[in-house]
């Protein structure tokens, strides 16, 4: 059973990789379209998170180099001087602020991969819910509060003030992960060692390969663990529709006449409180319910959820912006129904691949995670960070219509899941 400092230190280090997640995201493109960026400048940004694609590659590095705390302490140092440095930078300047922020999601994806595979280490099968909960509900209050920083310091100080506090807080957090039993969470062995996996290679086997051969089998054997390829392919689709339509809805808004801070503070600050109370939700829902049968009644209401949103995104275009208020007040309440949504979504689904992950060998399930993790960022990433040309070209409304689409191929798609995923994370009943 999982402690609450064990509880504590999960939720603390998902908090400091929410932060530079929280601004890029939820607030930094409200202020870019306030600026006149276009909406398709605006998406690709999103491209700055290609090296949280890319940690698949540096993932066995980190199973095999150094231990957790290493990995977290060095990445935390980072961090802090890139946001020092991203502090001396011009916003204006798009192509500066652009590679300051590329250069902290290098320092977060890594640090990541040491989180993922502590939590994964550390969680027995009855506590992957409650683990999730912590991880998705410390990500996103770690988001929202620098979020809200972020507007109101860049608003009243500047851009370079709001980095210069986050810098500290990395180093207050440094102080922190220095002094912090870290080891003393992975006293007990991972709960599956018994998998149905065969063992990798014994060490003395493993002498006579090279460390490139090494290097690419870990790889090989991390993404061919049964279940894992339908879960990447799961995994990579099941959000994007859904990511790109609460990405598009507050720039629609602002096009629409709405304050940027009405903005913000509604699909910004309440739709990341409606998705940890949806994180919540989801860890309760595992208690009762498998992952599969819970993820397919979800995607149900996501459909649902989606033409609601595509009816009323019509409805708004067709009128003035003088004339739009309730039509706006209904779609932000639709965006937080839609982040709640995501919320549960995200639990069941991190938590899904977690129990896949902990019935791996346990040298390679970091990096088997960390492929499944991955993929899920890689379709949210490639999706949103072109969405932006189709509202420029095509319109808003056959935008919507295309997500619509997204989210229902979602939903089908839990039809053919394959029998050994749905046996996992079938809570056991007293």
């Amino acid at each position: 059973m999982m402690t609450k400092w064990t509880i504590a230190v999960l939720s603390f280090l998902y908090f400091l990789q929410g932060m530079p997640y929280g601004i890029q995201i939820k607030f930094l493109p409200i202020i870019l379209r306030k600026h006149g960026v276009s909406l398709s400048n605006i998406s690709l940004f999103k491209l700055l998170f290609l090296p949280w694609v890319f940690k698949l590659l540096w993932a066995p590095l980190v199973d095999k180099h150094g231990t957790k705390k290493q990995w977290l302490i060095g990445t935390t140092t980072l961090l802090a001087l890139t946001c020092l440095l991203t502090a001396s930078v011009n916003f204006y300047s798009l192509s500066s602020l652009a590679l300051m922020l590329f250069m902290q999601n290098i320092c977060v994806s890594v640090q990541d991969i040491s989180v993922d595979a502590l939590a994964v280490s550390i969680l027995s099968t009855e506590d992957v819910g409650l683990g999730n909960v912590a991880q998705v509900t410390g990500y996103k209050v770690g988001g929202v509060l620098a979020g809200v920083m972020y507007m109101m310091v860049h608003n009243s100080a500047g851009h370079g003030a709001t980095y210069i506090i986050l810098a500290l807080v990395y180093a207050v957090a440094l102080v922190l992960i220095h002094f912090a039993d870290i080891h003393s969470l992975q006293g007990t062995p991972p709960p599956n060692g018994s998998s149905k996996h065969k063992p990798l290679k014994s060490s003395s086997s493993q002498e006579k390969i090279t460390p490139k051969e090494k290097y690419f089998s870990t790889l090989f054997q991390a993404v061919t663990v049964e279940g894992s390829l339908w879960m990447i392919v799961y995994t990579c689709v099941y959000k994007c529709g859904e990511n790109a339509s609460i990405a598009l809805i507050p720039l629609l808004l602002l096009d629409k006449g709405v304050s940027d801070t009405k903005v913000a503070f509604c699909t910004g600050v309440v739709g990341s409180l409606a998705t940890i109370v949806g994180s919540l939700v989801g860890g309760v829902i595992l208690k009762r319910f498998s992952v599969h049968a819970s993820s397919y009644m979800l995607n149900i209401g996501r459909v649902f959820t989606m033409v609601c949103i595509t009816i009323l995104v019509g409805n708004l275009l067709s009128v003035t912006t003088t004339q739009d208020n309730n039509y706006a007040d209904l779609l932000i309440c639709l965006c937080c129904v839609q982040l709640f949504l995501s919320g549960i979504s995200s639990i069941l689904t991190f938590s899904w691949m977690m129990h896949l992950s902990q019935n791996a060998p346990a040298s390679i399930q970091s990096t088997n995670y960390t492929a499944l993790a991955t993929s899920e960022i890689l379709g949210k990433l490639m999706f949103s960070s072109f969405i932006g040309y189709l509202p420029e070209y095509a319109g808003y409304q056959p935008t919507f219509y295309a997500l619509l689409v997204s989210v229902m191929a979602v939903a089908l798609m839990t039809f053919s899941t394959p029998k050994y995923l749905r046996g996992l994370g079938c809570p056991k009943l007293t």
